[in-house]
C-alpha cells in the first residue's frame, strides 16, 4: 500500500478522485461533466489507443494543438500509423468530438474493432 501523503499524487496522475482510487466501482466509459466542473478546452487530451497484432500504439494529443490542426487544414485523420500501415481514421469526426468535449462528454467516445483483430479506442479526458 502506497504512503498515504501519495495519495492526492496518485489520484491527479490518473484524474480520478482519491475515493475513487479505493472503490471497486467502474466509472460510466461516457460521462456528462457538469459545467462547473468542466475543464477548459485547452487542458483536454485527445487519447488515441491502436492495437494490432503484436504492436500497440498510444497517442495523447493535446485538443488545442488538434483544434488549430483541423482550423490549418491538417489532415490529422491521415497522419496515424502502426508500423507500415496507415489507420484509416477519415470516418471518424473529429470536429465533432471536439463538439462533445466542450459540451463536457468526456470518456471513450470512438470503439472501433476491425474482423482482422485490430482495434482503435478514441477518448477525451
Amino acid at each position: 500500500m502506497p504512503d498515504v501523503a501519495l495519495l492526492p499524487e496518485i489520484a491527479n496522475i490518473f484524474d480520478v478522485t482519491i475515493d475513487s482510487l479505493f472503490s471497486n466501482e467502474k466509472e460510466p466509459e461516457v460521462q456528462m461533466v457538469p459545467v462547473e466542473n468542466r475543464k477548459k478546452i485547452d487542458e483536454m487530451y485527445l487519447r488515441v489507443n491502436i492495437i494490432d497484432g503484436g504492436d500497440k500504439i498510444k497517442v495523447n494529443v493535446p485538443m488545442a494543438l488538434l483544434i488549430v490542426c483541423l482550423e490549418a487544414g491538417i489532415p490529422v485523420e491521415s497522419m496515424v500509423s502502426v508500423g507500415d500501415t496507415k489507420v484509416d481514421m477519415s470516418k471518424i469526426d473529429l470536429h465533432k468530438i471536439i463538439d462533445l468535449a466542450e459540451r463536457g462528454i468526456i470518456g471513450k467516445i470512438v470503439e472501433i474493432e476491425g474482423e482482422d483483430g485490430a482495434s482503435v479506442v478514441v477518448e477525451v479526458c
